[in-house]
């Protein structure tokens, strides 16, 4: 859906849409905002704040993997380390 570059997709960009059209949708039966905010730039804010989001959420994921394999590499490392220590000192 995302590439690493942040690019999306086509699937991506429909799902998107749907969720901005669900958004615009609810926000019609609602009274004016109380800040003074025009609808369009609300609109527009919730476009860009889901889309960061939905970034974040996948570089987040991302980089917890990449931490999780980097700490498997280590312990394994560390655990062959020990092991032949203890055979060196047998």
């Amino acid at each position: 859906m995302l590439s690493s570059l942040g690019i999306m997709n086509a699937d991506m960009k429909q799902l998107i849409k749907l969720m901005v059209e669900r958004f615009k949708d609810h926000q019609r039966g609602q009274p004016a905002s109380l800040e003074g905010i025009a609808d369009n730039v609300l609109k527009g804010r919730f476009k860009v704040q889901l889309r960061n989001a939905i970034c974040f959420a996948l570089d987040r994921g991302n980089t917890l993997s990449v931490f999780n394999h980097y700490a498997k590499c280590c312990h394994k490392k560390t655990m062959m380390e020990f092991h032949s220590t203890i055979h060196a000192l047998r």
